[in-house]
């Protein structure tokens, strides 16, 4: 399991018990600019993720879930959790882009992660691993 899906995982995963319940799982959705799962058709998207519609999706569902998806996407997801993260710690800088914009190619801008940046990658997953054993 790669460092960046556990990053994007454990930031989503608001209440700590290792599942992405629908609420928490909209939210990941809507931040990464993907489309919403309504009330009525969850129980059918975890059932194709392997998972229970009342608990939601672990991390493996997730994981199964990227596998569909570019090959970079997990990269700007994780990058994006990073800036998120920035910006609720009040470390981004004057002038930074704030939630969701892009250049025109569609990648993050420059300045707020390298999602091929491991090292920081990983840090970040350690820093929420931390705070999710503290609650």
């Amino acid at each position: 399991m790669t460092s960046g899906l556990q990053v994007v995982f454990q930031y989503f995963d608001d209440d700590g018990d290792s599942y992405l319940n629908y609420e928490e799982f909209n939210s990941l959705q809507l931040a990464t600019g993907s489309e919403t799962v309504d009330k009525a058709t969850w129980p059918q998207v975890c059932e194709m993720f392997g998972c229970a519609s009342d608990s939601g999706f672990d991390i493996a569902a997730l994981a199964s879930g990227y596998e569909g998806s570019s090959p970079a996407q997990l990269g700007k997801d994780a990058a994006l959790v990073l800036k998120l993260h920035q910006a609720q710690q009040g470390h981004l800088e004057d002038g930074e882009a704030e939630e969701g914009d892009s250049d025109e190619s569609g990648d993050l801008e420059e300045g707020v992660v390298d999602p091929n940046d491991q090292a920081r990658v990983d840090a970040l997953a350690d820093h929420f691993a931390l705070d999710a054993r503290k609650r």
